[in-house]
């Protein structure tokens, strides 16, 4: 998106990276299951397992995949499965593996891409696992190995992989002489990830909206996303009273409603990176602030799912470095004056291991041995015997700013990125 590439993980990648590595095709074959958000995440998912299958694969024969599809209007798995090679599926089991058998081609092994579209009964999918047990007894020679690809859990096929959300990883928006335009794409991939909750399918149709913004428009961003969030909520089909108790309740680690009216909305929730727990979805809280600007009371915790956390994570782990860069320059160039009584009693607090916020191990190297180590950045800054450049002035701003849980946009970036220029 954007024009940059990045590869999504998802909560099952890794644990189908290592059904890979193992390759079944090879050895005795297998059925699993990968469960996506849409069947519009088919065709990109399964361009990654076919890649991510061939990279396994490198070094033995060739690998052949075949995609084919299933569903409540189409072959049910088994015979879909079957339809390349022209075999009948309704004869005796046996009499079917040694067909496709022959018709496989032991030289080059052959990996199913079934890609379910709509429901298939409970039967089918039994009738599909129960064949590949027989096949696999009669013709371990000859592996018959299936991902399918499907939008709900399916019944009696293990082991299924979650990559209904996931997230981008490589996305840089950091690095040295990186140009503005790319900086901006690479803020706009992130916000947008995060909007969509992780949905491919979501994040796609964002960037539809906002892909041709002008450079740092970051209200027309914000607009689109008020947009799409309103759009979302009209379609949804939720009782108005339903909703409103939700997100007027809603907390920390809040747990997922069990009624049959929730449990249809799975895209309402999502587990982002480094979190504890399911979330509301951040366009689901979107909405909920759209629909009811008038109580203050739910604002909070809403408001708080709307900031790209790993933006901010990198935002506040820079200002982190900055702080350091700063109070290094000033011990450099001297204080003129001295730290105050806060700090000292802060320090004293510490040497006397009464400070259980601010703990060094034993045999650390360096803990801290003067007051100023105690002291806010503001006030350090304040003591500086020689006049600071804006930008660090700036930063103090910006890490109180994103510390205290406020909004994350591009000015945030581009304050930092004036700062890395003052410091270089």
């Amino acid at each position: 998106m954007y024009g940059l590439v990045a590869s999504w993980r998802f909560p099952g990648s890794q644990s189908l990276g290592q059904w890979l590595d193992a390759l079944p095709w090879l050895v005795e074959g297998g059925v699993c299951a990968v469960i996506c958000a849409t069947t519009r995440d088919y065709s990109v998912v399964a361009s990654a397992i076919e890649r991510r299958a061939h990279a396994a694969q490198a070094g033995q024969s060739d690998l052949h995949t075949i995609q084919v599809d299933s569903g409540a209007d189409l072959a049910s798995p088994l015979v879909a499965c079957l339809a390349p090679f022209e075999i009948d599926a309704f004869g005796a089991r046996l009499r079917i593996a040694d067909a496709l058998a022959q018709a496989l081609d032991p030289s080059t092994p052959t990996l199913f891409l079934l890609r379910v579209v709509g429901e298939n009964r409970l039967e089918e999918w039994e009738s599909l696992s129960d064949f590949a047990d027989v096949y696999r007894k009669r013709h371990a020679g000859s592996p018959l190995t299936v991902i399918v690809l499907a939008t709900q859990p399916v019944h009696s096929i293990k082991p299924q992989f979650d990559f209904r959300q996931g997230w981008p990883e490589g996305i840089d928006l950091w690095s040295d002489g990186l140009a503005i335009r790319d900086r901006w794409a690479g803020y706009r991939y992130l916000r947008t990830a995060w909007e969509a909750a992780g949905s491919l399918a979501i994040a796609e149709d964002l960037e539809q909206r906002v892909r041709d913004l002008p450079l740092g428009d970051d209200e027309s961003l914000e607009n689109h996303f008020n947009n799409h969030a309103q759009e979302r909520f009209d379609t949804a089909n939720l009782a108005k009273p339903v909703w409103t108790q939700l997100t007027s309740t809603y907390g920390y680690r809040h747990p997922r409603p069990q009624s049959k009216e929730w449990a249809r909305q799975p895209a309402l929730w999502w587990t982002p990176p480094h979190s504890i727990g399911e979330r509301l979805a951040p366009w689901a809280c979107r909405a909920a602030l759209l629909e009811q600007r008038e109580l203050e009371c739910i604002h909070w915790k809403l408001r708080h799912e709307l900031i790209c956390e790993p933006l901010a994570q990198d935002l506040f782990a820079l200002c982190q470095q900055g702080e350091a860069l700063i109070r290094t320059r000033i011990f450099r160039t001297g204080l003129r004056q001295s730290p105050s009584e806060e700090a000292c009693k802060l320090l004293k607090l510490f040497q006397e291991s009464k400070n259980s916020n601010t703990v060094y191990p034993l045999n650390h190297p360096a803990p801290p041995h003067d007051a100023w180590a105690f002291a806010s950045l503001g006030e350090v800054i304040n003591a500086a015997s020689e006049r600071l450049p804006s930008p660090f002035w700036d930063l103090l701003l910006l890490r109180n700013s994103v510390g205290h849980g406020h909004f994350v946009g591009w000015k945030h970036v581009t304050t930092l990125i004036d700062f890395m220029r003052v410091v270089q």
